[in-house]
């Protein structure tokens, strides 16, 4: 892996777990998650633009098809984040929804695509299940309802991040979709099914531009420039060098909600999230 390519994944680990620790400090809804997935548009339909400019490359019906199942997963995703947020720390959440998703992803592709596990697979599986189980289950500290739901709420999250992630690998990797286009045409009809869901918020969408559109266009802007720098990576670097040095961010992540946020068991989380990461390196190395 070149400097350049390690430097640009390092630096979306930091923009992924930083746009993490806004939302968490929003904790918002529906309509917030509307609010940013908007501005989101916005920021990347100059990169889509550009990727239908002199290729050929439109909006056509199997691309949206892709892009509406996967525009499903994403929903749920950032609405079980933002739960997640409202029930529990960042520092459970995070790492079990970054742990989570490759471990599930695994499974569907063994499923789904057919691929076989390797060795290195199923040792990297052990270790992130252990991971999350050590951060997550049978914890002395899980005395209450909200700390018992925050951890499901994580894995759930991590779920939904396995399904548009195996969704947007057959889109981009086996259809070929310019990556942009297609990411663009996600975010839109991600827009579209949270709209009827932020219109019978309580806290509509009124509310959250008026005290909340800051945040909701860091995160934007964040999520937006780390998405893109992993692009770039990947157009130079090998995808199973970048897949674990992508997820760099659990650490960061869980550091972050245990320090900046003064969440607490911070040994016990950053030890279980590099248990996941090191799972999770298995799992790309095999």
């Amino acid at each position: 892996m070149t400097l350049l390519s390690l430097s640009l994944l390092v630096i979306a680990a930091f923009l992924h777990a930083g746009w993490n620790l806004v939302a968490k400090r929003v904790a918002g809804g529906a309509a917030f998650t509307w609010l940013f997935s908007s501005f989101s548009v916005l920021l990347l339909f100059p990169f889509a633009l550009s990727a239908t400019s002199g290729k050929g490359c439109f909006l056509g019906t199997e691309l949206l098809l892709f892009a509406s199942g996967s525009a499903v997963f994403e929903t749920g995703y950032f609405l079980f984040l933002q739960r997640g947020y409202k029930a529990g720390d960042m520092s459970v959440i995070y790492p079990l929804a970054r742990g989570t998703g490759p471990l599930v992803a695994t499974f569907l592709a063994i499923v789904v695509l057919g691929e076989r596990p390797t060795p290195l697979n199923l040792a990297g599986t052990g270790l992130v299940v252990a991971g999350i189980l050590w951060i997550a289950g049978f914890s002395p500290h899980l005395k209450d309802f909200r700390s018992r739901t925050a951890p499901l709420l994580g894995i759930a999250t991590g779920v939904c991040i396995a399904g548009y992630s195996l969704v947007d690998r057959m889109a981009v990797g086996e259809r070929g979709f310019p990556p942009t286009l297609f990411f663009f045409a996600v975010i839109v009809i991600q827009v579209m099914f949270l709209t009827p869901l932020a219109l019978r918020e309580s806290e509509g969408i009124l509310l959250q531009w008026t005290y909340y559109r800051r945040p909701a266009f860091t995160i934007a802007f964040l999520a937006t420039s780390a998405y893109l720098a992993v692009l770039y990576a990947l157009s130079i670097t090998p995808l199973s060098l970048i897949a674990p040095a992508r997820e760099a961010s659990i650490v960061i992540g869980t550091f972050l909600g245990a320090t900046v946020l003064g969440e607490g068991y911070k040994k016990r989380r950053m030890t279980g999230s590099a248990i996941i990461l090191a799972g999770i390196a298995l799992l790309a190395a095999g």
